[in-house]
């Protein structure tokens, strides 16, 4: 049991960690090249889609694919009121998360009898719905051709719209937004919500009313999701129907369990090797998509639990192999 002095240290440190991978993403274009920088820009906004689907995933018990989607309509949401109505950046912004809220309770709502497959398959005609909207309501979001010419905010006189200046809004919001997620998941709430996916019953007997935390993570994993879309959106300056479709979704569900859908961090390290490999493979072969497809197979087969999973990157590995040594040495 953490005392509350023990809480406080650890929040002061995940705190000055924060602020410490900050300091390190914002150096990055003083060393690394502009396709380096683009290609760290897509691993962060990609990794917090990923993120919000293990939310949901690893500790929710909900396999979902419909994050692609909600990132969509934050995203569509954005590029409409900043581009045809030219509204201020904060007001759509707020328009945008509050829409996607709205989705997403509603989505909750409506899918709360469905688990497992059926869920996911609901998730999934979600995905169709808002990718189809994206190709047809062509009067609101232009089709095929997408929304071009999204401006980025402007702060202190300073425009946000170049990719050098997008890549310090991301790097400045998604350090941020991970360590709201890893509180969040630490927190009685996150433990309500694990307890949620273990055993409903169980949960329900001790009094926890387990629709309301199934809606309320729906909503917080749609949220993050939806900024991870904000922040496509201002990365791409443009918004178009494969910003939204399945493979989006696709994607999102592959990084998370590659890296282990259990784990927070795991959704960012899945979403980092992800993007590197499918960049390393694309210069050499047209096959990359088919070998990264039979690489997730393999990988499920082999990694279950992801690659946080393995039993290296667990304390009891490393307590196990200092408890051996110091049995030799004694």
């Amino acid at each position: 049991m953490k005392t509350g002095a023990n809480r406080a240290v650890q929040l002061v440190l995940q705190l000055a960690a924060t602020a410490i991978a900050i300091v390190l993403l914002w150096q990055a274009p003083r060393f690394f090249n502009k396709y380096s920088v683009y290609l760290i820009s897509r691993i962060l906004f990609m990794g917090l889609m990923a993120m919000s689907l293990n939310l949901l995933l690893g500790f929710g018990g909900l396999a979902s694919l419909a994050q692609g989607a909600f990132a969509g309509i934050a995203g569509y949401t954005l590029a409409i009121c900043r581009v045809v109505y030219h509204w201020n950046y904060a007001q759509c912004v707020l328009l945008a998360l509050l829409l996607v809220a709205l989705v997403a309770g509603f989505f909750g709502l409506f899918s709360m009898r469905c688990n497992g497959t059926a869920y996911m398959m609901m998730t999934l005609a979600l995905a169709n719905l808002v990718h189809l909207c994206s190709l047809q309501w062509t009067d609101l979001t232009r089709g095929y051709n997408g929304i071009v010419g999204i401006r980025g905010p402007e702060l202190f006189g300073v425009s946000y719209s170049s990719t050098r200046m997008t890549f310090y809004l991301i790097a400045l919001v998604v350090p941020i937004c991970f360590f709201l997620l890893k509180r969040l998941t630490s927190s009685p709430y996150g433990m309500a919500i694990q307890g949620m996916r273990d055993n409903k019953v169980k949960m329900s007997s001790l009094g926890f009313n387990v629709r309301l935390l199934r809606v309320t993570l729906t909503v917080i994993s749609s949220l993050f999701a939806g900024i991870a879309g904000i922040l496509m959106a201002n990365f791409y300056a443009t918004m178009g129907p494969d910003n939204v479709s399945v493979n989006m979704s696709m994607m999102c569900l592959f990084m998370g369990v590659l890296g282990g859908s259990h784990s927070i961090t795991g959704a960012l390290v899945g979403t980092g090797l992800f993007l590197v490999l499918e960049n390393y493979l694309s210069q050499f072969t047209v096959y990359d998509d088919a070998i990264l497809g039979v690489l997730f197979i393999v990988a499920v087969f082999v990694m279950p639990n992801g690659i946080l999973g393995l039993p290296v990157f667990k304390k009891k590995f490393w307590r196990g192999l200092r408890g051996k040594r110091a049995g030799g040495g004694a």
